[in-house]
C-alpha cells in the first residue's frame, strides 16, 4: 500500500511540473519522451530502496499473534494462509474477516484494477477484430477500414478507421495524418499509458498525463504534416470539418482527438528554443524525493541512521557485524556477546567506509556473528553450538501442549491493562525471548514498544511460561530465539 500511495504522488509531482513548465512548449518529441519517462519513473522509483546505512533488524522464529481485547480475553489470529471455509466463501473471505478498512481498500482497489483491464482488453480486441474486417491494404501496408458511421477518423497500430463522408471529403489528408500517428508508434504509447491508469484509476494525475499525451500525439502529427509542406490555413479549416464527428474508442489516436482550438493555437505558436529542453532538470529534484521516501519507510531504523551521519566530527564511525549503528546502540553492546574488535584508521578506514570513516572505524564482530561465519565455511566446534542462539533449528523447541497449548496459557494468564484501556492505548507489542537448552524462558525483552503499561503486560506473560521442549540440532540441545507478536485492541 505505501508503494502504491508513493508512485500515485510521485506521478502527481511529475505531472504538475510538467504542466507548468513544458506543456506550452512546441518541442512536442522531447516532451512526448518527457511524459513516457514520467510513467515509467512513477513506478520504478518507489521500489528502489537505497541502502542508507541503516543496521538490519534482528529477526527471530516469529510466533502466532495473540490479539488482546478490553473485555480481558485473547484469541490467536488465524494462520497466514487460511483454510478455505466450509461455506465456500472464496479467498476474499479472510480480508472480510479482518475488518479492517485497510483490507476494504485494497478490495476496491483491486476491483477497479480488474474493471479498467478488462475495458482495456475489450477495447483492444474491437480494434483488432475492426481491423481484418472489409479492410484494404494500403500501399504502404497499412490497412484502411471505411464505414458509414458518424465518428471522427481514428488510426491503430496498423491500421486507418475513415468514414466514407470524410474520405471523400478528404482523403489524402487523413490518411496522411494517420499515417504519422502510425509512423511515429502513437498506439504503443497509449497502450502504456493505459495500463498505468489501470493500475492507478484513483489518481487523477495518471488520467491526466494520458490527456497530455494524447494532445502531444495530435502536435507531433500537425506539425509533420506542415513539414511535408502541406498549406497551414487549408489544414485547419479541413480539421475544423472533421472535428463534428463523435470519437469511436478512447485507446485509439482519432483525427479530432485533441482540442482542435488547442491544435490550431499550437500551430501557429512560435518555435520555443531548443534550451527550453533544460526545464526538464525538474525531474531530479523530483526523483531525489521520490527515492528518498522510498528508502526511509522505517522511521526507527533511518533516525539511527541519521544520528551516526550527522555525529560530530570527533566521533568514529560504528559498525557491528557490518552495519552501521548509533553511538547508544554501540554501547548497549553485552561484552560476553563479543567476539573481537578492530580498530581502523586512516587509509584502512576510509579505503572500506569512504568518507564515512575518515575519524575513524571501530568494528566489532559479535560471537554469534562469528560462529555464523564458521558455519558458512564448514569449521564450527561442539563448543561453539554451546554458544550460539538460533533462529531455525533441526528441532525447534516445542511448548508444552504445541502451540493451541501456549495460546490456552497465554489467554488465561494475559489481561488488558486498566490505565491503558482508560487511556485509549493500543498496538502491536513485539517480546523477544530465548528457549535455552534446558528449555527454561531466558533473556525476554521488548524489541516493539507501545505503551510502558502495554509492554509490561506483554513481558509479565511472557516471564510466566513454563518450560518449554528445548530445541536440538544435530541431537544436542540448543538455545533457540522467538519473537511473539501481542495485539492490544480496542472495539
Amino acid at each position: 500500500m505505501y508503494y502504491l500511495i508513493l508512485s500515485a504522488v510521485s506521478l502527481a509531482l511529475f505531472y504538475l511540473f510538467y504542466k507548468w513548465l513544458l506543456s506550452r512548449d512546441t518541442l512536442h518529441r522531447f516532451n512526448r519522451v518527457v511524459l513516457l519517462v514520467v510513467l515509467v519513473l512513477s513506478v520504478v522509483l518507489p521500489a528502489v530502496h537505497l541502502d542508507l546505512g541503516t543496521r538490519a533488524a534482528d529477526f527471530a522464529q516469529m510466533l502466532e499473534e495473540l490479539v488482546v481485547t478490553p473485555a480481558d480475553e485473547a484469541y490467536p489470529q488465524p494462520a497466514a494462509s487460511p483454510k478455505p471455509s466450509p461455506e465456500g466463501k472464496g479467498f476474499l473471505s479472510p480480508l472480510l474477516q479482518e475488518g479492517t478498512g485497510e483490507a476494504i481498500l485494497l478490495i476496491l482497489y483491486l476491483a477497479g484494477v480488474v474493471f479498467f483491464l478488462v475495458r482495456l482488453g475489450v477495447g483492444i480486441v474491437r480494434n483488432v477484430r475492426l481491423g481484418r474486417r472489409d479492410s484494404t491494404r494500403l500501399d504502404d501496408g497499412n490497412r484502411l477500414v471505411l464505414h458509414d458511421g458518424n465518428y471522427a477518423p481514428f488510426s491503430w497500430m496498423h491500421t486507418i478507421v475513415v468514414s466514407h463522408k470524410d474520405y471523400d471529403a478528404n482523403a489524402p489528408m487523413i490518411l496522411a495524418h494517420e499515417r504519422e500517428h502510425i509512423r511515429l508508434g502513437h498506439s504503443w504509447d497509449i497502450l502504456l499509458c493505459q495500463l498505468c491508469t489501470a493500475f492507478q484509476w484513483f489518481n487523477p494525475a495518471a488520467w491526466l498525463v494520458g490527456r497530455e499525451l494524447r494532445a502531444v500525439h495530435e502536435y507531433e502529427a500537425d506539425e509533420a504534416m506542415l513539414r511535408s509542406g502541406t498549406d497551414a490555413r487549408h489544414y485547419q479549416m479541413k480539421l475544423i470539418e472533421t472535428a463534428l464527428g463523435a470519437r469511436f474508442n478512447s485507446i485509439a489516436n482519432n483525427f479530432t482527438n485533441c482540442s482542435t482550438k488547442k491544435r490550431i493555437l499550437m500551430m501557429m505558436k512560435k518555435q520555443t528554443s531548443p534550451w527550453a529542453r533544460l526545464k526538464v532538470l525538474y525531474v531530479l529534484p523530483v526523483a531525489a524525493l521520490v527515492l528518498l521516501a522510498a528508502s526511509c519507510n522505517n522511521a526507527k531504523e533511518e533516525a539511527d541512521a541519521q544520528k551516526v551521519s550527522e555525529a560530530v566530527e570527533a566521533d568514529p564511525l560504528f559498525v557491528v557485524d557490518g552495519n552501521v549503528v548509533s553511538v547508544d546502540v554501540y554501547k548497549s553492546l553485552k561484552p560476553e556477546d563479543i567476539d573481537h574488535v578492530d580498530v581502523l584508521k586512516g587509509e584502512a578506514a576510509t579505503s572500506v567506509w569512504g568518507t564515512r570513516g575518515a575519524n575513524g572505524v571501530v568494528q566489532v564482530t559479535t560471537k554469534k556473528a562469528s560462529i555464523e561465519e564458521k558455519i558458512k565455511e564448514g569449521k564450527v566446534t561442539e563448543e561453539d553450538y554451546d554458544q550460539l542462539t538460533f533462529n531455525v533449528v533441526e528441532k525447534m523447541p516445542e511448548f508444552e501442549g504445541g502451540m493451541d497449548g501456549m495460546m490456552s496459557f497465554l489467554q488465561k494468564n494475559i489481561k488488558y491493562p486498566a490505565e491503558a484501556k482508560e487511556k485509549g492505548m493500543e498496538g502491536r507489542v513485539l517480546v523477544q525471548f530465548v528457549v535455552e537448552k534446558d528449555g527454561s524462558i531466558v533473556e525476554p525483552k521488548v524489541v516493539k514498544s507501545v505503551s510502558p503499561e502495554l509492554d509490561a503486560e506483554a513481558l509479565r506473560v511472557v516471564q510466566m511460561m513454563p518450560k518449554w521442549k528445548p530445541g536440538q540440532q544435530r541431537g544436542k540441545n540448543v538455545r533457540v530465539q522467538f519473537t511473539l507478536p501481542v495485539l492490544f485492541k480496542l472495539p
